[in-house]
């Protein structure tokens, strides 16, 4: 079973964590700071705007494969934030909750799947457990029945979009030759002279 450990990590994979981190803190970071502020008033729209803040516990696994690899993008995304943040620490604890719920699914499969199906269920699991936290922070838990059953519609709806969209972007730039010294590329070579043997 693969163990968390930046003994097995190269300086190019840290420097994708630094750069998916910095990219994604300036393009969530406005993104979930308006639905934090529309939580109250519309939060069918917070929950779905909320979901892009998974979107890079999805694609760092993706693209290195390493144990870690989503809790460390998530932290480090957080800390970007801190500074620019309304919400202040509490962007921290998101990208913490976002970090640790986004290693669970890789973790029980030991690292070893990465299927869109389990890209998929990582997303949908990410955003019903920021559900559940939001219902505790924000009110949510307060409102009436068919809103709560709205809002998990939601969750699980966005989950299966920012997974389809990571997977998608991923593979864009897969073929394009961008990531072919990383895991990603690897893996599918290697899948890919399995099924040729096996013909």
């Amino acid at each position: 079973m693969s163990s968390f450990s930046l003994k097995s990590w190269t300086t190019r994979d840290i420097l994708v964590v630094i750069i998916l981190a910095i990219v994604f803190a300036l393009l969530t970071g406005p993104v979930l700071a308006l639905a934090f502020l529309i939580g109250s008033g519309n939060p069918l729209v917070s929950v779905a705007f909320a979901a892009v803040t998974t979107i890079p516990s999805l694609v760092a696994p993706y693209i290195l494969r390493k144990p870690g690899a989503a809790f460390l993008t998530q932290l480090l995304m957080g800390l970007i934030q801190l500074p620019f943040s309304p919400m202040g620490f509490f962007i921290v604890v998101v990208g913490l909750i976002n970090g640790v719920v986004g290693e669970l699914p890789f973790l029980l499969t030991r690292y070893q799947n990465y299927s869109l199906g389990l890209l998929i269920a990582s997303g949908v699991f990410s955003r019903l457990v920021a559900l559940g936290f939001a219902m505790s922070t924000m009110g949510f838990a307060n409102m009436p029945i068919g809103i709560q059953i709205g809002l998990v519609i939601t969750a699980i709806l966005a989950g299966v979009a920012i997974a389809l969209i990571a997977n998608y972007v991923c593979d864009i730039l897969q073929r394009s030759g961008i990531l072919s010294r990383f895991a990603i590329s690897a893996t599918q070579i290697e899948d890919l002279d399995e099924s040729l043997s096996s013909e």
